[in-house]
């Protein structure tokens, strides 16, 4: 995406899978990589907490739904929760021949979802990174702060208090304020 846009380098956010997938990118490109933000992951395996997420969304055929509040409505049978099923929907856009269609490859984040919670981050990247985690959540304790110091030497932490696992959609614009600041964004 950077090469065809023609970004030379940029600051990059990633959440939980998205997180891992920028901690994988700044290890191969890290001349490519201003600063990082992870939020709400580590350099770490984990087990399949989201296997549920991925069989609700499995089981929703968005080809025949009419609406997001038919949308709604189908992921509540699995997953109850509101701002997690918010959140699921936006990966759900309106196709060409009516009807609805998942943005994601939905198919292959299913079968590469073991190794996706794995982790494969074999050297140190020494670039300026932030790690973020929610107060409620047990994806980065204070434990892990030793490994991820292994990976990523250049880290600081910052806890979103009264957030769990869904950061940015639970405590959105405390995580931007932290963000803004870590890269030097602030408004004024």
């Amino acid at each position: 995406f950077m090469e065809d846009h023609g970004l030379e380098s940029a600051h990059l956010l990633g959440h939980s899978m998205g997180g891992k997938t920028a901690m994988k990118f700044a290890e191969n490109c890290s001349d490519m990589v201003i600063k990082m933000v992870i939020v709400d992951v580590a350099p770490k395996s984990y087990p399949p907490f989201h296997k549920h997420i991925l069989d609700a969304l499995n089981a929703i055929d968005p080809t025949v739904i009419k609406d997001r509040e038919e949308a709604d409505a189908a992921f509540a049978e699995y997953i109850t929760d509101w701002g997690v099923r918010q959140f699921l929907m936006k990966n759900l856009s309106r196709s060409k021949a009516g009807g609805f269609e998942w943005k994601m490859n939905l198919a292959l984040l299913t079968k590469a979802y073991a190794e996706v919670s794995g982790s494969d981050i074999q050297q140190s990247v020494t670039l300026n990174a932030l790690f973020v985690n929610g107060s409620k959540s047990p994806y980065i304790t204070e434990e892990d702060h030793p490994l991820i110091l292994s990976k990523f030497p250049n880290s600081i932490f910052e806890t979103i208090e009264g957030a769990g696992h869904w950061v940015h959609a639970e405590k959105g614009e405390e995580l931007l304020k932290t963000v803004r600041s870590f890269l030097g964004l602030e408004k004024s």
